[in-house]
């Protein structure tokens, strides 16, 4: 039988495995990105559609909110001036009422006025029926 010997003191530095090509360690760091700086923020699309729906949103309740702030004043809030009335006569018209509220405007113009804000839409008025005048102007 033959004695084996082990060798138990260091005996120098380990032998370096195969050496890479020179042209594959260049492909190699060619491949690894490159140390960059923090890329800005990037929204996918279902991001893009919240936003878009959240700025839509937004739109409106704004929109609301200043229509409905608007039609209070304009509706007979506290600091809305009473419109004046006139109770329909026998015998009178629209134009006739027209003439006498309006004596220098243009009657055609005040009967449309009239009309509107009364909400008559073309229906014949009747005597002691209140309408609601249109401020001067």
């Amino acid at each position: 039988m033959s004695a084996m010997t082990y060798q138990t003191s260091f005996s120098g530095p380990p032998t370096p495995g195969p050496r890479l090509a020179p042209s594959r360690i260049t492909r190699d760091r060619r491949a690894m990105p490159a140390a960059t700086t923090a890329s800005p923020a990037r929204l996918t699309r279902r991001g893009r559609v919240v936003v878009v729906l959240v700025l839509a949103a937004l739109t409106l309740l704004a929109f609301s909110v200043g229509r409905a702030t608007t039609s209070d004043a304009t509706r007979g809030g506290a600091a809305a001036t009473p419109r004046p009335t006139t109770v329909v006569q026998p015998g009178d018209t629209l134009w006739s009422i027209s003439r006498r509220i309006a004596p220098g405007a243009d009657p055609r113009r005040m009967v449309e006025r009239l009309s509107s804000l009364n909400d008559l839409g073309g229906r014949p008025i009747q005597a002691g029926q209140r309408l609601t005048l249109p401020h001067a102007g």
